[in-house]
């Protein structure tokens, strides 16, 4: 299973072993306050024009591997960080983070697109509501298992400029 939530206009992933940052910042984000290495250090530059996605490394013992909502509990810096709606998938692959990055993220710089993020969220059935530190959960599998060509024209159809 894989945990997305929002961290500063981007999309961080977590599959209960691993942190991962897809797309780019939109806002400055202070990584060591949440525990976790900052990704421009984690890959030297990192560059979400080129990477889509970087796996951050977490600098607290507690927060090396395990369940995602432990995590949160016992970091307040990012329970608060990451918002109040997360979408879950329960995909096959391992290809979560190219799922992602092709699903959100808008090509020409990179960023999480809202309007595409809104849809998920929208088209997701709310799994629980107010679980975990005021936090909505959302089951968005069905976009793994959306194939590549129809997501392609949903993408199209809501990031037309209107």
């Amino acid at each position: 299973m894989v945990w997305i939530g929002r961290i500063a206009g981007a999309i961080l992933a977590h599959d209960n072993n691993h942190f991962f940052l897809i797309g780019s910042l939109k806002e400055p984000c202070d990584f060591q306050k949440l525990g976790l290495e900052d990704p421009e250090q984690a890959k030297q530059g990192f560059d979400p024009l080129t990477q889509l996605y970087c796996q951050l490394k977490s600098i607290v013992e507690d927060m090396h591997c395990g369940n995602f909502w432990d995590i949160l509990d016992k970091n307040s810096s990012l329970s608060e960080a990451i918002g109040e709606k997360i979408l879950f998938m329960k995909y096959g692959s391992k290809e979560i983070n190219p799922t992602l990055a092709r699903s959100f993220l808008i090509r020409r710089n990179s960023s999480v697109s809202e309007r595409l993020w809104d849809l998920v969220l929208s088209c997701s059935n709310s799994y629980t509501k107010k679980i975990y530190q005021n936090k909505e959960v959302y089951d968005a599998s069905w976009l793994e298992q959306t194939p590549n060509e129809i997501w392609e024209i949903v993408r199209e159809q809501v990031l037309r400029c209107s």
